[in-house]
């Protein structure tokens, strides 16, 4: 796992009261959502993707429904590459959930239907990054920015 504090932005500018509970304007969906810490870690997530690493906010899904055989998934993000195949699936959790293979496993179930070559997980303060290359998992030191995907 890697360390890794995602840049600071303005967020208190994107967060309301919306009935007495603090919600964040998620610039992806467009529209304001309840501000939970797994949000929160979301948030600072997909500014680093698309502010930082160039990620393209039309090719990004948040909370995308996939249906299973038994209940829906709902991965946090996943961004598509310009061909509409995925390229990307996260996991984001509270900061205060460490990042432990179960979290890992969560990730990979969601990518047996997914088929990206590249997963993240992240607590806001750690994250873990693999990338499927010749079908083989290997384990990444940053989040490739997407420049390297194009």
């Amino acid at each position: 796992m890697q360390v890794h504090a995602f840049p600071a932005f303005h967020i208190q500018a994107s967060i309301r009261a919306i009935n007495g509970k603090k919600h964040i304007y998620d610039s992806v969906r467009r529209k304001y959502v309840r501000l939970t810490p797994e949000e929160w870690t979301r948030q600072h997530f997909l500014h680093y993707l698309t502010e930082h690493l160039t990620y393209p906010k039309s090719l990004i899904r948040v909370e995308k429904i996939m249906p299973g055989h038994y209940k829906q998934d709902r991965p946090d993000i996943v961004v598509y590459a310009n061909d509409g195949h995925p390229w990307l699936v996260a996991e984001c959790k509270a900061s205060t959930i460490p990042l432990t293979m179960e979290v890992y496993t969560q990730l990979t179930r969601y990518n047996r239907k997914l088929q990206a070559p590249l997963w993240v997980i992240t607590n806001g303060i750690q994250y873990g990054c693999w990338q499927m290359k010749e079908g083989e998992v290997q384990a990444l030191d940053t989040i490739p920015p997407w420049e390297i995907k194009c």
